[in-house]
């Protein structure tokens, strides 16, 4: 079985919340053909009420896919942020010691 993923799209002006009326779906098939047939009957369950509807759809077929290690990025993004902190208190520190030096030599 292939993996295909469904990219469902209500429209425009939902209530201005990132992401609102977009969604990706799994669709489990073995062809593209099969995939759009199974999506149609996903739409049919899902999304025929008035208020679901649907404005697009695409569908994806996945070759490929990666998990990513959100922690070692998350611990590299905090290492970051305190060296950058401690690199602007050794700058601000700096600052006041030649303020401090030429007011009282």
């Amino acid at each position: 079985m292939k993996t295909y993923k469904a990219y469902l799209f209500q429209g425009q002006g939902c209530d201005y919340t990132i992401g609102c009326g977009e969604t990706i779906i799994d669709v489990p098939a073995n062809s593209m053909e099969e995939a759009k047939k199974k999506l149609v009957e996903i739409i049919k369950e899902e999304y025929s009420h008035e208020e679901r509807q649907l404005e697009s759809a695409k569908i994806f077929e996945v070759e490929q896919s990666f998990d990513i290690d959100m922690k070692s990025i998350y611990n590299k993004i905090n290492e970051d942020r305190e060296i950058k902190s401690k690199q602007e208190s050794i700058e601000r520190e700096r600052v006041e010691f030649e303020r401090l030096k030429a007011k009282f030599g």
